[in-house]
């Protein structure tokens, strides 16, 4: 087997290996964010959806939907409490399992 050949093989497998490790890695942080989160009722989904789309006609709406007991929502909460408003933007925020503490820091901001 010439240089090239095996150099071509190794450089498939190294790529190979480095995919596999990172859809491995990217899987197993997808289903630690989305197994623990809680699942709304079909009954409280569907109005606050509704009602968010009947506030759209005022131009960009961006929805933020945080959960109260995952770190990486701490810290876009304190992001989002930290800056001004986007300018022509309708920012909304659906809290999960929230408390009157994020609430109020939030509708402060």
């Amino acid at each position: 087997m010439s240089a090239t050949r095996a150099g071509r093989r190794l450089g498939k497998a190294a790529f190979w290996l480095c995919a596999a490790a990172v859809l491995l890695g990217g899987a197993t942080l997808t289903a630690a964010h989305s197994y623990s989160l809680p699942r709304p009722t079909e009954a409280e989904l569907a109005p606050a959806l509704l009602g968010l789309q009947r506030d759209t006609a005022a131009g960009w709406m961006a929805v933020h939907v945080l959960y109260a007991s995952c770190r990486c929502s701490l810290r876009i909460r304190d992001e989002l409490a930290a800056r001004p408003p986007f300018p022509g933007v309708r920012e909304v925020v659906l809290l999960v399992g929230g408390d009157a503490e994020w609430t109020q820091q939030l509708v402060d901001a």
